[in-house]
C-alpha cells in the first residue's frame, strides 16, 4: 500500500488546480478500486472526496501570488473576478464611491458632476443649473447620500415649490431609501419656539415649500434661532433671486444657518446677470463684492472659460495663450504670478493632448482657477442627448352639443353672479372651481354639483373638499381666501336656478363630446401602432380634478380599456404598485393621474400625454409633459394631446396663449418670468366677468402673448450667455467615463457574481431564480440567513428589515437600477446594500487568505494573442486629493514583450468582463515565469516612481492653495459669527439668542481647528502600493460574424 503524505485528519488543505477552494480534512482512507488514498474534505459549501494528489497543505498565513504563479497553483476565473470586485469596493478609486450605482436611477455620467464640484469646493456649496428634464433631483440626492457617508447629518432642510413637495418625498424614498417629512408652518414654529425655550434642536429631515417658508414670522424665527442645518437644498432656487421678496429673505436666513448648500435651477439667469449675482451671493456671501465688481469678475473669468473649452478639445497651446490674457485684467493680474499657475501654463505649452489621463488632470487643475467654476455646474440637453424627442401637439376638434353649450353658459352665469375680480380671487373660489370643473369634464362637474346639493349646505360658500382638487396646486396660482359670502346671499336663487338647469341637461355617461374625442384620439394612436407593427403606446392622462379622473376610469373600463388611476389620496405604496403594472403590463396602456399623483414619477416608457384639461399655470403643463420628456426617453416622437372644447374661453385664451409661447413643442424651462400663473388667471377672470368686450379681451390677450414671446426670446439669449460664463466641465465627465470604461468601479454583474459565489461557497440552500429579463429574481438565503441575522444587528435597521423579510420566504431582488426603478418593492442590491456589506465583512474576516494567482482565458479580436502574465497592483496616494489606483502590466510568455498603457487596460477589462478558466494549464518552466515576474516588477517600479513624482509635485502646489482657501473660508465664517455674538451682547439681547449664537460660534471654531489639524497631519504626502493579483492569461482571437 502506498504511503500517505504528511496530510492528516483536521489539517487545512486546498485544491492544487483550484487554489481558492480551501477546506478541512475530515478523514483519509485507502480506495481499493482506484488504489489511491482519498481525502474527505469539508469545503464551505459541502463535502468532497478527492485523491490525495489533488490537494496540498495550506496555512492560514497569506499565500504569495508570485510563488503560486511559478508553481502553477491557480484560482479560477470566477474567484479572480470576486477578488477584483472586493478590491474595488474596499479601496474605491473615486471620491463618489458611496453614491455610484446606489440609487434606483439610470446611470448618466453628467449627474455626478455636481457632486464632484460640491466635494471639491471648500465651502461645500454648489449651484446646479442643468436644463429641465436632466434629473437635478437625482443629482441633489447623490450629494445628500455622499455627504451622509462622510459626515454625521442630523438636520436637513429641503425647500421646494408647494406642488413639488410630494415629488421630493417620493423620489428620496423610492430612489435613495430616505424618509423625509413634509412640514408646514405650524411644525416649524413648534420646533423653533421649543428651542427658544431651551430645548435642544431635534433631529429632522424636512421638506417644506416656499409658500410656507416665506411667512414673515417664520423668517424672523430662523433669523433669531439660527438652527444648525447640516445640509440645505433649494429647488427652483431662482425664486430667491429678487432681493426685494420674502422668498429671498427666507433664502438668506436659512443659508446663514447651513453648513452645506445645494441650489437647483434650470434658469440661473432669466432677466439679467443680476439673477446669478443674487444666487452666488446667497451661496458665498460677500465674496463677489458689488454687482459692478461681479460684472468685472465675470469678464475677467472669460479667458479661463475659453481655455477650459480649448483644453477639452485638445488645443493645449491655444489654451496657454488664452491664459496669458489674464494679465490684462485687474482682478486676475496677480493670479498670473502664482507658481501653481505658471506651472500650469508651462504644462499646457509642453503637454501631449493624446495622453488622456494627463489631459483630464490639466482640465481639473485649470478649473481650479475659474472664478465661478468651483460653484456652478451646468449641463445642457444638447450635450448629453443628441436626438432629443420631438414634441407633436394635437388639438382634436371638440364641438359641444346644445345641452353641453347650455351647461357651459349656465356655469359662466354662476361665476359672473359671484363677480370674480383679479383682486378678490378668493371670494368666488367655489364658483371659479365650478367653472373649471365644467371646462374639465361636464359629467364630472354635474356630479360634483349634485353631490354638494345632497349635503344640504350652500355648496358655493364651502371650502372645496380636498377629495375634489389638490389644493397645493391652487396655492401657486395665488392666495386663497374661502370666507366671503356676500355675493352668494344676494344671488342665491338665481344661482340655484342655473344649477338645476345644469343637472337637467347633463349628458349620459360616456356620451359627452370631450370623452368621445378623447376615445377617438386613443383609437387613432393605437390603430397607427398596429398598422406599423408596434406595441400600443402607453398614454398618461392628466386632469386637475379627481372626479374627472374617476369618471374617465369608469368610462374607459366600460369601453374595455383597462387603466390605472393615481392621485394624492392614493398611498405611495399603492401608487408604486399601479405604476409598476402600468409600465410592465401590455394589458394596461392608460394611466390617469392628477398633478400631485404624477409628481416624482418618471414615465419614459410612455410617449403620449393627454391634457384632459388645461391648468391655469403653464408651469404645471410643463411638469405634466416632463413626466415623459426627460432623459431616458427612447421614443423619437412624443404626442401631446390637448382636449379643449371649441368656442370656449379655454380655447380663446389658454390654448392660444400656450401655443404662442411654444409650450407644447419645446421645454422652455422656468416659466414664471415669461408667463406666470397670476397673468393667466387675470386674463381668464377678465374674460369670465363679461365686463370687457370681445375686442378688449382679444387686445389684452395679444399684449400678454407678445410680452411673453419677448421674455422668452430674451431668456433664450441669456441662457446662451450663461454658457459663455462657465468653464467646460469635460474633465469631470472624463474622470467618470474613465471609471466606467476601465471597470474601476464594480458593475451590477460584478456585485451579483461576488455575492452569489460567497453565499454558495459558505452556505447551503442558496438559490437565485430569475423569472425573465427585466423582472426581479427570487433569492433564497438558506442557511446564510442565520449568519446574516447575527451580523445585521450591528449594521442597522436596514439589515434587520432584510432579515425579517427573508424569514417570510424568498426575497425579490435585482442588481439592475433600471429594473429597481420599475419594481420599487424589490430589494435593490448595490454596493451599500446590507447583503453586499455582509459579503465584504465575511471576506475581510475570513481567516483563510487565498492566493492571488489565477488562470484565465479570454477571446478578443483586438488584443495581441498569446499567453500572458498579467500583474495587478493597487496604489494609494494620500495628500490634498487622495486617490486609489489599479495599475496593470502584462508580459507575453513566448517572447517577453510587455503590454502597457491602453493595451494592458483593454486586457484587464477583458479579464474582468468575459474571462473563463484556462483549462488545461500549459506546462511552463519556472525560470520562464520568473523572467516574466522580474520584467513586470521592473516596469511597475518605474511606473510607480513616475506616478508618485507627478502626484507629489501636483499635491505640493494644490496643498498650499487649498490650505489657504480653507483657512480663509472657515475663518470668515467664524469671524462673522463672533461679530454677531458681540453685537447681541452689546445690545443686551435675550439669553437664548446669545446661547444659540455662542453654540454656533463654538461649532465654527471647532470646524476651523479640525480642518487646520487635518492639514497639519496630512502635510506629508504618503504613498504605498500592494500586490493585488497575477494572472496567467491566454488571449485567443475571436472570429467575427461579418
Amino acid at each position: 500500500m502506498p504511503s500517505t503524505s504528511s496530510i492528516k485528519k483536521g489539517d487545512m488543505v486546498r485544491k492544487i488546480m483550484d487554489s481558492q477552494m480551501v477546506g478541512i480534512v475530515l478523514n483519509i482512507r485507502w480506495d481499493e478500486q482506484l488504489e489511491v488514498h482519498m481525502a474527505r474534505v469539508k469545503f464551505g459549501n459541502g463535502v468532497q472526496t478527492l485523491p490525495m494528489d489533488e490537494i496540498e497543505p495550506f496555512g492560514t498565513e497569506s499565500a504569495d501570488m508570485w510563488e503560486d504563479l511559478k508553481s502553477l497553483r491557480f484560482g479560477r476565473s470566477q474567484a479572480f473576478r470576486t477578488l477584483m470586485t472586493f478590491e474595488r469596493l474596499r479601496r474605491p478609486p473615486t471620491p463618489i464611491s458611496n453614491t455610484f450605482g446606489t440609487a434606483r436611477a439610470s446611470f448618466y455620467p453628467y449627474q455626478f458632476k455636481p457632486l464632484l464640484k460640491f466635494l471639491e469646493n471648500p465651502e461645500q456649496r454648489v449651484l446646479i443649473a442643468d436644463d429641465v428634464g436632466l434629473g437635478k433631483t437625482i443629482e441633489a440626492g447623490y450629494i445628500l447620500r455622499e455627504w451622509q457617508a462622510r459626515h454625521p447629518i442630523r438636520n436637513v432642510l429641503i425647500i421646494v415649490p408647494a406642488r413639488l413637495r410630494t415629488k421630493w418625498k417620493h423620489e428620496l424614498k423610492n430612489r435613495f431609501g430616505e424618509n423625509y417629512e413634509i412640514v408646514g408652518a405650524q411644525d416649524i414654529r413648534k420646533e423653533l419656539k421649543a428651542v427658544m425655550r431651551g430645548k435642544d434642536l431635534s433631529d429632522f429631515q424636512w421638506i417644506s415649500s416656499y409658500e410656507t417658508m416665506r411667512i414673515p414670522d417664520l423668517i424672523d424665527l430662523f433669523k433669531e434661532v439660527r438652527p444648525s442645518l447640516d445640509l440645505l437644498i433649494m429647488d427652483e432656487a431662482h425664486r430667491a433671486r429678487n432681493r426685494k421678496t420674502s422668498q429671498y429673505r427666507i433664502a438668506r436666513a436659512v443659508s446663514d444657518c447651513a453648513d452645506a448648500i445645494a441650489f437647483l435651477t434650470a434658469t440661473p439667469i432669466q432677466t439679467g446677470l443680476d439673477n446669478l449675482y443674487s444666487l452666488v451671493n446667497l451661496l458665498e456671501p460677500d465674496k463677489y463684492g458689488s454687482f459692478r465688481e461681479f460684472e468685472e469678475l465675470v469678464e475677467a473669468n472669460r479667458p479661463i472659460v475659453r481655455a477650459c473649452h480649448l483644453v477639452s478639445r485638445g488645443f493645449l497651446k491655444e489654451a496657454a495663450s488664452e491664459l496669458d490674457r489674464l494679465k490684462e485684467y485687474r482682478l486676475t493680474r496677480s493670479l498670473t504670478e502664482d507658481p501653481y499657475f505658471k506651472d500650469l501654463v508651462d504644462r499646457l505649452y509642453n503637454g501631449d493632448p493624446s495622453d488622456r489621463r494627463k489631459l483630464v488632470r490639466l482640465q481639473r487643475d485649470l478649473n481650479d482657477f475659474s472664478l465661478t467654476g468651483h460653484l456652478i455646474s451646468r449641463t445642457r440637453k444638447t450635450e448629453v442627448m443628441e436626438n432629443w424627442p420631438v414634441r407633436l401637439a394635437q388639438n382634436p376638434t371638440i364641438k359641444l352639443s346644445d345641452d353641453e353649450r347650455a351647461i357651459y353658459n349656465a356655469v359662466r352665469i354662476i361665476t359672473r353672479l359671484l363677480h370674480p375680480t383679479a383682486s378678490s380671487w378668493g371670494q368666488s373660489m367655489a364658483g371659479l372651481m365650478a367653472f373649471r370643473y365644467t371646462a374639465s369634464c361636464i359629467p364630472a362637474a354635474a356630479d360634483y354639483l349634485q353631490a354638494r346639493l345632497k349635503e344640504g349646505n350652500d355648496f358655493l360658500n364651502m371650502r372645496i373638499p380636498q377629495k375634489e382638487v389638490e389644493v397645493e396646486v391652487l396655492e401657486e396660482e395665488g392666495s386663497i381666501d374661502w370666507d366671503s359670502q356676500y355675493e352668494v346671499l344676494i344671488h342665491k336663487d338665481r344661482i340655484m336656478e342655473q344649477v338645476k338647469e345644469i343637472l337637467s341637461r347633463r349628458p349620459a355617461p360616456g356620451e359627452d363630446s370631450k370623452f368621445k374625442a378623447f376615445y377617438r384620439a386613443l383609437q387613432e394612436i393605437w390603430s397607427d401602432d398596429e398598422a406599423n407593427g408596434r406595441h400600443h403606446r402607453k398614454v398618461v392622462v392628466f386632469s386637475f380634478f379627481k372626479r374627472t379622473l374617476w369618471y374617465l376610469e369608469q368610462q374607459l373600463k366600460h369601453k374595455g380599456v383597462p387603466n390605472f388611476i393615481i392621485h394624492g389620496d392614493v398611498s405611495f405604496e399603492e401608487r408604486d404598485e399601479r405604476i409598476e403594472k402600468f409600465l410592465e403590463s401590455s394589458k394596461y396602456n392608460v394611466l390617469l393621474s392628477s398633478e400631485v399623483g404624477g409628481e416624482g414619477i418618471d414615465l419614459q416608457k410612455a410617449s403620449v400625454v393627454v391634457n384632459y384639461d388645461l391648468p391655469w399655470n403653464p408651469m404645471v403643463v410643463e411638469q405634466r409633459i416632463g413626466r415623459i420628456d426627460r432623459i431616458g426617453q427612447h421614443a423619437k416622437r412624443l404626442v401631446i394631446i390637448n382636449l379643449v372644447s371649441d368656442e370656449t374661453i379655454e380655447e380663446r385664451i389658454l390654448l392660444r396663449l400656450y401655443q404662442r409661447i411654444g409650450l407644447f413643442k419645446e421645454s422652455i424651462g422656468e416659466l414664471d418670468d415669461i408667463l406666470g400663473p397670476v397673468e393667466v388667471r387675470d386674463l381668464m377672470i377678465d374674460a369670465l366677468r363679461g365686463e370687457l368686450t370681445e375686442e378688449q379681451v382679444e387686445e389684452q390677450l395679444e399684449r400678454t402673448a407678445q410680452a411673453a414671446e419677448r421674455k422668452k426670446d430674451e431668456a433664450a439669449r441669456l441662457s446662451k450667455e450663461v454658457d459663455g460664463l462657465l468653464a467646460a466641465d469635460q474633465a469631470f465627465l472624463d474622470e467618470i467615463d474613465h471609471l466606467v470604461k476601465h471597470r474601476r468601479l464594480p458593475s451590477a454583474e460584478d456585485l451579483q457574481e461576488m455575492l452569489m459565489q460567497l453565499l454558495e461557497s459558505k452556505h447551503s440552500g442558496i438559490r437565485f431564480e430569475e423569472k425573465s429579463s427585466g423582472k426581479p429574481a427570487l433569492l433564497y438565503l438558506g442557511t446564510a440567513l442565520s449568519a446574516l441575522q447575527n451580523w445585521s444587528s450591528r449594521f442597522g435597521t436596514e439589515g434587520v428589515g432584510l432579515c425579517m423579510r427573508a424569514q417570510q420566504g424568498p426575497v425579490p431582488v435585482t442588481f439592475n437600477a433600471d429594473v429597481a426603478m420599475e419594481h420599487p418593492r424589490a430589494e435593490f442590491i448595490q454596493s451599500r446594500h446590507p447583503l453586499i456589506q455582509f459579503a465584504i465583512h465575511v471576506i475581510e474576516n475570513d481567516q483563510i487568505r487565498n492566493s492571488g494567482a489565477f488562470r484565465l482565458n479570454v477571446e478578443s479580436s483586438s488584443l495581441l494573442p498569446g499567453l500572458w502574465v498579467l500583474g495587478i497592483w493597487g496604489i494609494a496616494l494620500h495628500g490634498s486629493r487622495s486617490e486609489n489606483r489599479l495599475e496593470a502590466v502584462a508580459c507575453r510568455v513566448e517572447d517577453g514583450e510587455l503590454l502597457i498603457g491602453d493595451d494592458v487596460e483593454e486586457l484587464l477589462v477583458a479579464c474582468l468582463s468575459n474571462s473563463c478558466d484556462l483549462d488545461p494549464v500549459p506546462p511552463l518552466e519556472s525560470d520562464v515565469l520568473q523572467s516574466c515576474e522580474s520584467k513586470l516588477k521592473s516596469h511597475f517600479d518605474q511606473k510607480y516612481a513616475e506616478i508618485v513624482k507627478d502626484a507629489k509635485e501636483t499635491d505640493e502646489r494644490r496643498f498650499a492653495r487649498l490650505r489657504a482657501t480653507w483657512e480663509q473660508t472657515l475663518t470668515a465664517r467664524r469671524d462673522a459669527m463672533k461679530k454677531r455674538l458681540d453685537d447681541l451682547i452689546a445690545r443686551g439681547a435675550n439669553e437664548f439668542a446669545i446661547r444659540m449664537t455662542q453654540a454656533n460660534l463654538d461649532k465654527r471654531e471647532e470646524a476651523l481647528r479640525s480642518k487646520l489639524k487635518e492639514f497639519e497631519e496630512n502635510i506629508a504626502f504618503k504613498q504605498s502600493y500592494r500586490d493585488v493579483a497575477v494572472g496567467l492569461v491566454l488571449v485567443q482571437n475571436s472570429v467575427s460574424n461579418t
